[in-house]
């Protein structure tokens, strides 16, 4: 999984313990927004937020 950030300038690190929220909406068309190693996934849909939260159990 870490090749795929490779390409990235600032990675998303999460600490453990720690519970984050997620707003995610769109301005256009519906877009999934998936965190597969988190066990995340979202659809951004125009008009609505949607709201997740998760306690990582392990640092990220």
């Amino acid at each position: 999984m870490t090749d795929l950030i490779k390409g990235v300038k600032k990675p998303l690190r999460l600490g453990r313990g720690i519970s984050y929220i997620l707003l995610v909406t769109s301005k256009d068309v519906i877009h999934s927004f998936s965190i597969p190693d988190l066990g995340i996934k979202i659809d951004a849909i125009p008009g609505r937020i949607n709201r997740i939260v998760k306690k990582c159990e392990r640092p990220y």
